[in-house]
């Protein structure tokens, strides 16, 4: 690992904006989808299940796949996406319902605050999930290892990404998709 990714990897988790939070956490939750459905197929594979067995394991993949979509709404929503955005992205035309929905998540992690008391480690997690994707086989061989770690906002002093004008290009990227 390079100085520059030791630095990312080593900053305390006030230096994280609340967009990188966001982003790392949805990023935590779809490994988390990931390996849930390996260990379905494990499972499966082993012929050692009972009746209920595959409905159940089912269930619980489920559930983690929701804990993704309320962790990718929050994150876009946190980087500026409007709810207009995130509904078209949901395939949903309610806007109103897809903002009462998801609204109070998103406001939670915008209120939440690193705390000495009860650190949550964005950098450790960070390097746990950058290790593992780059495990992963890539679909472009042009991929590039330690992905997320590079377009994080606390990266700025290293790489002269611009944040403001990433999370600009991002809304304004939607905007293009949507017409």
């Amino acid at each position: 690992m390079s100085e520059a990714w030791r630095a990312v990897y080593g900053l305390p988790d006030g230096a994280f904006s609340s967009s990188d939070r966001a982003r790392v956490e949805f990023c935590q939750r779809a490994k988390w989808v990931a390996e849930a459905a390996v260990e379905l197929v494990r499972f499966v594979a082993m012929d050692a299940a009972s009746a209920g067995d595959y409905a159940k394991l089912a269930s619980d993949l489920v559930s983690t796949v929701s804990s993704l979509q309320d962790a990718a709404i929050v994150a876009e929503r946190i980087r500026g996406a409007s709810w207009a955005d995130i509904a078209r992205g949901l395939g949903e035309s309610d806007v109103d319902a897809v903002q009462a929905r998801w609204e109070g998540k998103v406001a939670a992690e915008r209120a939440r605050r690193p705390s000495g008391l009860k650190p949550r480690n964005t950098a450790r997690t960070l390097s746990w999930i950058d290790e593992w994707s780059d495990k992963m086989p890539r679909p472009v061989a042009s991929f590039p290892k330690g992905t997320l770690g590079r377009v994080l906002d606390a990266s700025v002093v290293w790489t002269g990404r611009d944040p403001d004008e990433a999370d600009r290009a991002f809304a304004v990227g939607l905007e293009a998709a949507a017409s």
